[in-house]
């Protein structure tokens, strides 16, 4: 290695030739002869300078002396603050740009928390069976066994996993329902038209060691449909007439077999979404008074039967997860540690991404835009993925007036024209190209083209300022000379609301603020934190006009309860539903609920398709896109298989390896 003496003036500095440093790359050299770092700093040409830590060069005698000594007496600390953090294989720290809202299961809809209870074995989405990332239904938690030692398999007509009670027990007389007489759970007779059969992994463990058994199924249907719990969605639950345990050969009661019946044929029964909850910890506070359960530990520690536990949990900072030493597959896993960093501000996220505080950003990270620079800016730095999927963002719009939130003021978004017009005048293809290079394609309907039940001839509202002028002329209101429209000398005005401090969400709502004050509205921003917006403006419907966010959909099923009459969340149900805008549309509803019985899936893609008319004719929501889901990823993470559906990439987390 040749060296060469460059005075400067008050300073000395050195030079190494055929250095093997990457360009603008400082490396930390703890040298033999103080003790005191020195950084070795590319430069553009790729020659490397001798520093101190403190930016003040070397003396000419100590760089002459540190040339020397450089292959026999140092240690080395290269690329950034974070190198020996990197070189360790059994630990990896993930950024999120959002904070669960609860940990508690069915009791939040946030993205972020779905990840993370995901990881505890708390999410129902992926607790029985999971939908991996070639949207193939396997059994996780529970399945199927034809026979003893069979492997486990999703329930199906064909195995003998599920039965259809209504083809083996037909009505006896006209007007009578098909279907098989059971004492459902509060002791009534009723028909089950199916029954499905289930079965427990036999090492399926809670953290704390003790077995998942039938018993905790049973309890967590308890819990999902009592009336003191803000249950998002028991739409799966409401049509169960009994869930219990199976019979062993010996008669008794098995702790790992259940039987499901069901009062109506429910098409989306494979996805197995139940919520299994440990009785042996949440019982006896259960039972004392569940509208008081969401104080109980739990709520901050819970015991899952995931492969991970917390290990600490700091809210508005981190979540520290350990293996669940436990799980079935805890022998198999590599990684001893998983840290969450909860990091609101994109920028600032995306800052610790580069200068090595996080090993990746999960698709709860960056947004697809950062991430398209990123990868322009460091083409070979880390792994890119860019996965399209079923995240469908849009915009609800308030279909009734609520006299809480708008007094005496009319709410426009009451008439179905001033809705055409809103989205006939967002230019909803320029945001897709300018903010997305192309990689998201605008949406005409709730579900995406991709998806079994896509309508492809629906109808679409293209960009026309001049088609929405005359709808709002319509409407009655009319442009006055300040540049608004107003109608029985009331403004056309409308609030805007979304996740604060995202930055995508925040440039689509500049845009659109544009668009609309084209046409004479006058469009106010009001933003709030995630765990605000999501707990109770949206949940709670205490939005006045618009809100912006997304839904996950499913693979399997179709999103027709997000829009069904008998789905508003309101005080009375315990703000039960994801019909948010409030639409009451009785056909939409009755197809919907149809939807669900029709085990044919070509049967249903036909109703289906009739609920997508019904949706764009009435429009209780402006579709934007389906997010391409994006995440920037360490290049020694192997495993990482995302989705692209409501099912999150840490689904396969056990799986997750580290190399060198």
């Amino acid at each position: 290695m040749h060296s060469k003496i460059n005075n400067n003036i008050d300073n000395t500095s050195f030079y190494l030739k055929n250095s093997a440093l990457p360009k603008n790359t400082p490396c930390f050299w703890l040298s033999a002869l103080d003790n005191r770092p020195y950084k070795m700093m590319s430069s553009q040409e790729g020659k490397s300078y001798a520093m101190y830590e403190n930016n003040t060069f070397l003396s000419t005698t100590t760089a002459l002396l540190l040339s020397l000594l450089i292959s026999t007496a140092f240690t080395l600390s290269c690329a950034d603050k974070t190198t020996n953090q990197h070189k360790k294989t059994d630990a990896l720290t993930i950024g999120l740009n959002q904070e669960p809202d609860t940990l508690w299961p069915a009791l939040g809809s946030m993205m972020a928390g779905s990840e993370i209870k995901t990881l505890l074995g708390l999410n129902s989405q992926t607790a029985m069976t999971v939908t991996d990332d070639k949207w193939k239904i396997r059994p996780f938690l529970a399945g199927y066994r034809p026979q003893p030692d069979a492997p486990l398999q999703i329930p199906r007509l064909e195995n003998g996993g599920m039965e259809n009670l209504c083809e083996q027990h037909p009505p006896q007389k006209e007007g009578e329902r098909c279907g098989l007489w059971v004492e459902d759970m509060q002791g009534k007779q009723v028909k089950a038209m199916m029954v499905t059969h289930w079965e427990l992994r036999e090492k399926a463990t809670w953290s704390d060691g003790v077995p998942v058994s039938v018993d905790d199924v049973v309890f967590g249907y308890h819990f999902m449909m009592s009336s003191d719990l803000p249950i998002i969605d028991r739409s799966m639950e409401d049509k169960i007439a009994w869930i219990g345990p199976a019979k062993n050969a010996d008669g008794e009661s098995s702790s790992k077999r259940f039987n499901i019946y069901w009062k109506e044929l429910y098409a989306y029964n494979q996805a197995g979404g139940l919520t299994i909850l440990p009785k042996h910890i949440l019982s006896d506070a259960f039972v004392y008074n569940p509208a008081k359960i969401k104080e109980h530990w739990f709520g901050r520690k819970p015991i899952g039967w995931g492969p991970w536990k917390i290990q600490e949990y700091r809210r508005g900072s981190h979540i520290i997860l350990v293996p669940n030493e436990h799980f079935w597959d805890y022998p198999k896993m590599r990684l001893k540690k998983l840290t969450y960093r909860f990091i609101h501000n994109t920028n600032s996220l995306k800052a610790a991404l580069e200068a090595g505080d996080i090993d990746l950003t999960s698709e709860i990270g960056l947004n697809v835009d950062d991430v398209i620079k990123l990868e322009k800016r460091y083409p070979d730095r880390w792994n890119y993925f860019y996965r399209p999927g079923l995240v469908w963002e849009h915009i609800d719009l308030r279909q009734d007036h609520q006299e809480e939130l708008h007094g005496e003021q009319e709410n426009p978004l009451m008439d179905v024209r001033v809705r055409k017009a809103l989205i006939h005048a967002a230019n909803r293809e320029l945001l897709a190209a300018a903010l997305f290079e192309g990689k998201v394609k605008v949406a005409h309907s709730y579900l995406p083209a991709l998806h079994y039940g896509y309508h492809q001839d629906i109808q679409q509202y293209p960009f026309d300022l001049q088609k929405a002028g005359s709808l709002l002329d319509e409407a009655g209101w009319k442009m006055q000379k300040d540049g608004y429209r107003r109608k029985n000398g009331q403004k056309l005005y409308l609030e805007f609301g979304t996740t604060a401090e995202n930055k995508i969400r925040e440039l689509v709502q500049q845009v659109l603020q544009q668009d609309w004050g084209r046409i004479g509205i006058d469009v106010e921003v009001k933003n709030e934190p995630p765990p605000v917006f999501f707990g109770q403006t949206t949940h709670k419907r205490k939005f006045k006009h618009m809100a912006m966010y997304a839904w996950l959909l499913s693979p399997i099923a179709a999103g027709d309860t997000l829009y069904r009459g008998d789905k508003v969340p309101n005080k009375e149900n315990n703000w039960q539903g994801q019909n948010y805008p409030g639409l009451k549309h009785e056909e939409l509803t009755k197809l919907a609920i149809l939807g669900e019985k029709q085990l044919d899936q070509k049967t249903r893609t036909q109703t289906l398709k009739q609920v997508q008319e019904i949706f764009a004719a009435e429009l209780p929501a402006i579709p934007l896109y389906f997010r391409v889901n994006s995440s920037v990823i360490t290049k020694r993470l192997k495993n990482w298989r995302p989705t692209g559906t409501l099912i999150p990439t840490t689904w396969n987390s056990h799986e997750w390896v580290l190399e060198d």
